[in-house]
This record gives structure tokens, C-alpha cells and sequence, in this order.
């Protein structure tokens, strides 16, 4: 079975954290602002900024999204990879 290669590998996308993190702050929203807003746990908007999910399902996406009043699709954007922050080690 042959891995289709769409052009755009994970590791070139701009992290989900930096987005939700930098659109949660203009707002000068808490976490829990978020969270509350959004209908998702605060550990949930706390994974996500810290990296420390693989990944998020549509559905929290759509509702951190529509808290934060953007489009699901801002959230992720794609960017070079060598433009990105190296990956902290915890």
C-alpha cells in the first residue's frame, strides 16, 4: 500500500497552540474564559496550547473556533518548517 504524499507533511503546519493561544490573548481572555465560552474542559484549551495532544477533533475545533469568533480552518495554517519553534522537551 502506497502513502499518499498531499504536499503539506504535519511538521509544516503552524501548531494549533500558537494560534489558539495568541487569538485567547488579544481577547484578554483566562483559560477558563475559553474553555467556558467554547463548552470544552480547561484541561482541553491547556493541552492544546501546551502541546501536549496529537491531535483535536473536528467538533473541539469548530467550538474553539467559533468561541474565538475565526473560521476552524484560521486556527491551522500552514507555514515553512523552518519557521517554526523547535518542540520543547518536557
Amino acid at each position: 500500500m502506497h502513502k499518499r504524499n498531499y504536499g503539506v507533511s504535519f511538521r509544516s503546519m503552524t501548531p494549533l497552540y500558537v494560534q489558539l493561544k495568541a487569538l485567547r490573548k488579544a481577547k484578554k481572555w483566562t483559560l477558563d474564559d475559553l474553555a467556558d465560552r467554547a463548552g470544552v474542559s480547561r484541561s482541553t484549551v491547556i493541552r492544546l496550547e501546551h502541546r501536549q495532544t496529537a491531535g483535536i477533533d473536528f467538533a473541539t475545533l469548530e467550538a474553539l473556533a467559533t468561541a474565538l469568533g475565526v473560521a476552524p480552518g484560521s486556527l491551522i495554517q500552514t507555514v515553512p518548517a523552518d519557521e517554526l519553534e523547535p518542540r520543547k522537551r518536557t
